[in-house]
């Protein structure tokens, strides 16, 4: 499994940018094009934590689909659900996909200066992209088109 990633905390523009990379509003399958080809990719708008669904729930969903790429949105921090629930940080779900033999091929992170120095050695296919709230969403998905190589 390919996987890519699009970190940010609470409002960091993170779905907006899936939006605008998958032309998709909810979640689903849909075909990408990339450098020309074209490929199936799940695409997953909220952001795991949102939707208070674990690593391992993720991963045996998607071994019900017949693709091999998934863009997904995740936070970089912990957060609490209104029921008390904890779900992990963002590199714990990246650890986690990475024990199950899932490829991370690319990582974004929004709203920060810096990718996390825990992050580096996931993938060379990564950006951080500081003051994202002050682009467009077509120019944000043209930079980590650009970092992903697609």
């Amino acid at each position: 499994m390919n996987v890519y990633v699009i970190l940010g905390n609470s409002g960091a523009g993170k779905s907006a940018a899936t939006r605008a990379l998958s032309g998709r509003y909810h979640r689903g399958v849909k075909q990408l094009n990339i450098r020309n080809s074209p490929h199936d990719f799940f695409i997953q708008i909220r952001s795991l934590q949102e939707i208070g669904m674990t690593a391992q729930d993720f991963i045996q969903q998607m071994s019900l689909y017949a693709i091999d790429n998934i863009l997904l949105n995740l936070r970089i921090k912990q957060i609490r659900k209104r029921s008390g629930v904890i779900c992990p940080d963002g590199l714990s779900y990246i650890n986690d996909f990475i024990s199950s033999n899932w490829n991370i091929r690319g990582i974004t992170v929004l709203n920060v200066n810096a990718v996390p120095t825990q992050l580096s050695q996931v993938t060379s296919n990564q950006i951080a992209i500081p003051n994202n709230l002050n682009l467009t969403e077509s120019v944000i998905a043209s930079r980590i088109r650009t970092a992903w190589n697609w």
